[in-house]
């Protein structure tokens, strides 16, 4: 999981970046496995949390943004 908060912290390496929908296709895949109720992994599981964690805060966050220059 350490990779997991090196992604959050936006301190991976350019070369570990992924490229253009590579990490949407992978998310996509993992979470129609967990959704399906296909069996999966702890890791698999743990990264679908971790995302689904993050993809939470980053929602409430922006819905509780103001962004002044919107509301003209």
């Amino acid at each position: 999981m350490e990779i997991m908060q090196a992604v959050q912290k936006g301190d991976l390496p350019r070369y570990l970046k992924p490229k253009s929908n590579e990490l949407d296709d992978v998310v996509g895949c993992l979470l129609g496995r967990v959704l399906s109720g296909e069996p999966v992994s702890g890791t698999d599981l743990d990264v679908v949390k971790a995302i689904m964690r993050a993809h939470c805060t980053y929602s409430i966050l922006l819905r509780n943004a103001r962004f002044p220059h919107l509301d003209e």
